[in-house]
């Protein structure tokens, strides 16, 4: 059962780590492709209250800051609509000023350079540098398994010492 378990573990490590490196590969890609002007039809920050039991059933609660931004643009006479900022998933902030940061660089009426997939333009992004959440999802599902492959040896180990 112990294998079972640690093997699952050791394989969850391995799909974080490969979708936080698909996430940057992608936007590595995003680099190349062809960009053309937007214009913000609106900027704001969404609060979205996040609420759940943890492991001892307490209940916790916060709030998380989403940067929400508006986006219009046309390729080849096509007019498309997005709200992408980045590639890969999107993340809440803790704080407000995290996410109105971001928002400031996309103010309501103003025009913005972005990136679209020339195989799909409606598949367009603000930016292409990377997200820190992305290196850390490499980092983190790489320790991950590492350690579940470290208590793995550790527990074969020990059921051959008794």
């Amino acid at each position: 059962m112990k294998k079972v378990i640690f093997t699952a573990l050791i394989l969850a490590g391995i799909g974080i780590s490969l979708k936080g490196a698909w996430d940057l590969s992608l936007l590595k890609r995003a680099e190349s492709w062809p960009n053309t002007q937007a214009t913000i039809t609106s900027s704001t920050v969404s609060t979205k209250h996040v609420k759940y039991r943890d492991s001892d059933g307490g209940l916790v609660e916060y709030d998380e800051y989403w940067p929400y931004v508006i986006y219009e643009y046309s390729v080849n006479s096509n007019k498309y609509t997005s709200t992408r900022i980045t590639t890969g998933f999107e993340y809440g902030y803790d704080t407000k000023l995290d996410a109105a940061e971001v928002i400031e660089r996309y103010p309501a009426n103003s025009m913005a350079d972005i990136r679209y997939d020339p195989n799909d333009p409606s598949y367009s992004i603000l930016e292409t540098a990377p997200i820190e959440k992305d290196l850390a999802m490499i980092i983190f599902g790489l320790f991950f398994s590492l350690f579940s492959i470290g208590m793995l040896l550790l527990f074969n180990w020990l059921d051959r010492k008794s």
